[in-house]
């Protein structure tokens, strides 16, 4: 099996436990944040209207925001692995609560709770998605990345697939019942962060130092606007994902209010 896999994908030797536990990783955070979408969407539209779809999407933006910048300043006070271990344990507690609430105490009429967990469910997705490539990034060379990161992508796209169909479970477990396995997941995360980082030994002791450098520059937030600043390059590349962004809202919010139209079950 070592060898096949070596043969098919050019993983080379010393390569394949990362790599396996790199495209589980992804393949757990993204499972749990498109099932959490399913789960989120389906709450909101059962118990809201469709016409407040536009103000959880600029809370959405405001709150992702404020995040990232509290997120960025805190990450260049500790190390990789503590900030990602912190987020992962900060998302389980959470999803621990959601799932309580959603259980057993969740009303029709609960407005707060339902905008509250539609933000969280993005800051979710922008959080571990992102804090999955700063690892790659450290765990992985250039040139292991150039062969590798298209492996391990394809655990996001297996991710998003599964993720998507299992979502089918909340017909049979209902809707309240779902985070738990995402809360399971989430937990299997956390122990392969803590496998992948023992492993990281392997990469010499300069190597590390010149890529505990580079995460400091890339993670200093007036380094990266000085970056667009003087990269023309780098704002087109901006304002294109700028107007996706755009786009697909629009597109989400008139999926939306199609499904509230035709499905009237949250199940």
């Amino acid at each position: 099996m070592r060898k096949l896999l070596q043969k098919l994908f050019d993983i080379r030797e010393g390569e394949i436990s990362s790599t396996l536990l790199m495209f589980s990783y992804i393949f757990s955070v993204i499972f749990c944040l498109v099932m959490l979408k399913s789960i989120r969407d389906s709450l909101f539209l059962d118990r809201l209207s469709v016409n407040e779809l536009p103000v959880v999407f600029i809370l959405v933006a405001i709150s992702a925001a404020v995040v990232s910048t509290i997120y960025s300043r805190y990450s260049q006070r500790v190390s990789l692995n503590v900030m990602i271990r912190w987020s992962l344990l900060i998302i389980i507690s959470n999803l621990v609560i959601f799932w309580v609430l959603l259980r057993f105490y969740l009303q029709a009429g609960d407005r707060w709770f339902l905008y509250t967990f539609y933000v969280w469910v993005a800051i979710f997705g922008v959080i571990s998605t992102s804090q999955f490539w700063i690892l790659a990034n450290y765990i992985f060379n250039a040139r292991q990345a150039k062969r590798l990161f298209g492996i391990i992508g394809a655990g996001a796209i297996s991710g998003g697939i599964f993720g998507g169909y299992l979502s089918q479970l909340a017909t049979v477990y209902g809707t309240e019942n779902l985070p738990l396995l995402c809360i399971l997941l989430m937990s299997f995360c956390l122990l392969m962060l803590e496998v992948i980082w023992r492993r990281r030994q392997s990469i010499a002791p300069g190597q590390q130092s010149r890529r505990k450098r580079q995460l400091k520059q890339d993670q200093n937030a007036a380094g990266i606007f000085r970056l667009f600043a003087d990269s023309r390059h780098l704002l087109y590349l901006a304002g294109i994902v700028g107007v996706g962004v755009i786009v697909a809202n629009l597109v989400d919010f008139q999926y939306k209010a199609v499904v509230k139209e035709i499905i009237t079950d949250k199940d």
